[in-house]
C-alpha cells in the first residue's frame, strides 16, 4: 500500500498496539466503525470494533461514479483502489461487505445499484467467493462476475494479483 493510498482512503497504523487500522464507511460516507489487522502481514487476523455493524463498506469513489467494484476484503479494497488509480481510472468506487463474503447478499442492497452504469464483482477465486457470487448475481442480474482475470491466472486475490504484477514489473 502506498501513501496515497493510505491518504485516498483514510488506512491508519497504531503504532503502540502494532496494528493496522481500516476505517469502516458507510455509503453515505460516515464512519460507522473500525477493523484491525495485526501489523506483519504474514499475519492474517483480522478482528473488528465491537458495534461496527454490518454493512456495506466504501472505502473510495464518488456518489456520480460509473463503475463499482464489489472486492471481498478490506485490503483487496485498499490495492483495488491502488491500482485502478496507478492505472489512471478516475470514475469508480470500490465496496466490500464489512463481515466478509456470507453477508455479502444481506448488505447488496446498500448499493443503489441502478445508478452505476456497471457493477463488478471481484471476490476471492475459492469456494466462498463463487458462492457468493452466483448468489448476488442471481438476485441482482445487473451485477456481473469480475473475477476473469482472476480466473485465467490461478490467482486467489486482487491482492495476490497486484503483488504477482509488482513482482514482475508489470
Amino acid at each position: 500500500i502506498n501513501t496515497s493510498t493510505i491518504e485516498q482512503t483514510g488506512l491508519g497504523f497504531d503504532f503502540y498496539a502494532r496494528k493496522w487500522v481500516i476505517p469502516i464507511f458507510d455509503m453515505s460516507c460516515n464512519l460507522v466503525g473500525f477493523r484491525y489487522r495485526g501489523a506483519l502481514f504474514s499475519e492474517k487476523k483480522v478482528w473488528t470494533e465491537k458495534g461496527t455493524p454490518k454493512t456495506l463498506a466504501r472505502f473510495y469513489g464518488a456518489d456520480t461514479a460509473k463503475t463499482c467494484y464489489c472486492v471481498e476484503g478490506e485490503w483487496d479494497s485498499l490495492i483495488m483502489v491502488q491500482w485502478l488509480l496507478e492505472n489512471n481510472q478516475k470514475d469508480f468506487m470500490v465496496v466490500s461487505p464489512s463481515n466478509g463474503t456470507s453477508s455479502l447478499l444481506s448488505v447488496m442492497p446498500q448499493l443503489q445499484l441502478n445508478k452505476f452504469e456497471q457493477i463488478k464483482l471481484i471476490m476471492d477465486n475459492d469456494s466462498a467467493g463463487d458462492k457468493a457470487t452466483e448468489e448476488v448475481i442471481k438476485s441482482y442480474p445487473m451485477v456481473v462476475d469480475g473475477r476473469g482475470f482472476l480466473k485465467q491466472s490461478g490467482i486467489n486475490d486482487i491482492n495476490d494479483f497486484y503483488l504477482k504484477r509488482v513482482a514482475n514489473n508489470d
